[in-house]
């Protein structure tokens, strides 16, 4: 989703990353001046797939 509104122009498309590299946050903005298109995902439980 994140790589999408990165080619697909997004206003916002920002992650944020622990010291370790693990994904904590994902926030996408599709226009900022529409209401209602935003979406903020906080990650709170993570592990590695074998």
């Amino acid at each position: 989703m994140l790589e999408q509104a990165r080619t697909g122009h997004a206003d916002v498309a920002h992650a944020a990353f622990a010291t370790d590299g693990r994904p904590t946050e994902f926030h996408i903005d599709w226009r900022k001046n529409a209401m209602d298109d935003e979406a903020d995902y906080f990650v709170t439980e993570y592990r590695e797939l074998p």
